[in-house]
């Protein structure tokens, strides 16, 4: 994208790679360089007067679902979409729908042309996220500040390659797991972070993930949440449908945060930790529940020994007890010791009554 941004979305198609080079992303154009990236235009509409009157030849478009979508079906609005982009010069196209589960009904892209697929929520979150400019950075040896985006990414890199340092064997995984899990919700006057804006706001994991990095108890987080590309593969490939048993691949996949965005009964999803603090130690969970929901997590202690197994898989059961429809509510799980290690990921839930669009369309 423009400026450097990279955002992932979940593509209509995915083509099963080389998974065997370790170092390598899970891209098939290895010389790859930045003058393949494109612009991002955003159009508003994805009507035929929003695409003709912005000029999108050669770049990305991101707009929402016409008008006439509210009243065809998304399997008969999408390839109109598609062809009015491709007619227009574009080289992507990042479609916005009420309701983004149609994967399965789309058709390829033309011409190997991008495109990607989202609800209205993450395309609004595109949207602030681009605009963004409270993130500053220290200039030169008088320390003015600079505000933008691309000052949070030079903070998190360096950090990074901290952990890479002192942790050689460390996948990506272990070490996101172990920046997001340290992290502190705590701001520097010892209360919660707060979210800029009028009116301001207690902050969420929308706002700042996991909160302030803490690079020193990134170092020693105790615990981690691993993953490797095949783990990745399998959850693309599901956004396609193109495996099996794709809600138990999709819910369980081993992020550092959980997020159900349609509780509406009871739902169990998978997580497995790793040791990487002393051998022998003993974890007990926290759980601070997101509002109306129960949340029960099996087993609630943990024990690593000598000789033993690194890694411990937990059950996470989430029961509804909201009666009305709105919007996430917020949570946690926290694996602590005896010691100094607090393991803490976020947990985001939005009880769903009835999905009133996709029950009348």
């Amino acid at each position: 994208m423009a400026q450097g941004r990279f955002l992932t979305g979940a593509t209509f198609f995915f083509f099963f790679l080389c998974l065997n080079r370790p170092g390598q992303s899970l891209h098939n154009n290895a010389s790859m360089n930045i003058s393949d990236f494109k612009a991002l235009v955003y159009t508003r509409s994805c009507s035929m007067q929003s695409l003709a009157s912005s000029n999108i030849t050669g770049k990305i478009v991101l707009c929402y679902a016409p008008a006439e979508a509210a009243i065809t079906p998304p399997r008969l609005a999408l390839p109109i979409v598609i062809n009015r982009t491709m007619e227009a010069g574009a080289k992507g196209l990042i479609f916005a729908q009420y309701d983004a589960n149609i994967l399965d009904i789309l058709t390829m892209c033309k011409g190997n042309m991008a495109c990607v697929v989202v609800d209205f929520e993450i395309a609004h979150t595109i949207l602030t996220y681009l605009d963004k400019t409270n993130i500053l950075a220290a200039k030169g040896n008088t320390y003015v500040f600079m505000s933008g985006t691309s000052m949070a990414c030079p903070h998190v890199s360096a950090v990074v390659a901290l952990l890479k340092s002192a942790h050689p064997d460390w996948s990506p995984a272990m070490i996101k797991s172990a920046i997001i899990t340290t992290a502190s919700v705590i701001d520097h006057f010892g209360v919660l972070i707060q979210a800029e804006g009028v009116p301001r706001k207690l902050a969420d994991p929308f706002d700042f993930g996991g909160g302030h990095i803490d690079p020193d108890k990134a170092v020693d987080p105790g615990l981690v949440y691993d993953m490797n590309a095949r783990d990745y593969n399998k959850f693309l490939n599901c956004t396609d449908e193109l495996l099996d048993n794709c809600k138990s691949y999709i819910s369980n996949l081993n992020l550092p945060s959980i997020a159900m965005p349609d509780l509406k009964d009871n739902i169990t999803v998978r997580r497995t930790v790793m040791n990487v603090g002393p051998v022998e130690a003993t974890y007990r969970v926290t759980v601070e529940a997101p509002t109306g929901v129960i949340v029960t997590v099996e087993p609630s202690m943990i024990s690593f020994t000598r000789g033993g197994s690194k890694s411990m898989m937990f059950t996470v059961m989430f029961t509804s007890r909201k009666r009305v429809q709105g919007g996430y509510t917020i949570g946690s799980l926290t694996w602590s010791d005896e010691n100094t290690h607090s393991v803490r990921i976020p947990i985001a839930v939005q009880t769903v009554v009835q999905d009133f669009v996709r029950d009348t369309s």
